[in-house]
């Protein structure tokens, strides 16, 4: 679920310290800071609430290099008055494992623009993704990551790293392993799938982790990153 929060020029530290004990600071994980550099907290409103949610810049093949996409999740932002709403917080996290000071946190509110959200299947719920573009680039340091199109059911039983915002509280990383795939509907383990099961072994995730994504794999920080040079 997204994370209803207070008024945008409080947020950044009302989240602070909000989510569960058992979550682990990215910077923990030394290996993997260059790819959660792509992992954004996404302000915006919905109706009369201001909600939080995370998102992440992905890497694209259109030959226009001034594109930049953020994909997120539907629940958190289906209409293109959300999208215009949305202030995008880079780099909040610390510099060291559960101590010191925070990293040089950029703010930006772009009124993106929704280019896609995905589509129901007949009554049923599907996939829960929304494509964000960007109007302006996103700030220096910030990095692309990988999609995969692999067929989920060869992904159950696989290691798999979250990288969020739990309570719009600063940067998490949570590691696990995809157990199982079902509808969301209709809990059925029986195609058409739509979600992941996951056992999570290190951290969780919580309301403001909506919109995250799961990285594959173990060597995902050494194969698949790409510093976005602006």
């Amino acid at each position: 679920a997204h994370y209803s929060a207070l008024l945008f020029d409080e947020q950044f530290t009302k989240g602070l310290g909000d989510s569960g004990r058992c979550n682990k600071d990215l910077a923990c994980r030394e290996e993997w800071l260059e790819t959660g550099d792509s992992v954004v907290l996404i302000f915006f409103e919905s109706g009369r609430n201001s909600n939080a949610c995370s998102g992440q810049l992905i890497a694209h093949n259109n030959p226009n290099p001034n594109l930049y996409f953020v994909l997120t999740a539907r629940h958190c932002i289906s209409k293109q008055k959300e999208a215009k709403s949305a202030t995008f917080l880079w780099f909040y996290q610390r510099v060291r494992c559960n101590k010191g000071s925070l990293s040089n946190l950029i703010q930006t509110s772009a009124k993106a623009r929704l280019r896609f959200k995905t589509p129901k299947i007949g009554r049923r719920k599907s996939t829960d993704h929304s494509l964000l573009q960007l109007r302006r680039p996103p700030p220096r340091g910030v990095t692309f990551s990988g999609w995969s199109t692999r067929d989920p059911v060869g992904m159950v039983g696989d290691n798999v790293v979250g990288i969020h915002h739990p309570y719009a509280d600063l940067k998490k990383i949570s590691r696990g392993r995809i157990v199982d795939i079902f509808q969301l509907d209709t809990f059925s383990v029986q195609p058409p799938y739509t979600h992941f099961f996951i056992d999570w072994k290190l951290g969780i995730t919580e309301p403001g982790s909506s919109g995250s994504g799961l990285w594959i794999g173990t060597q995902w920080p050494n194969l698949h990153r790409k510093k976005l040079q602006l």
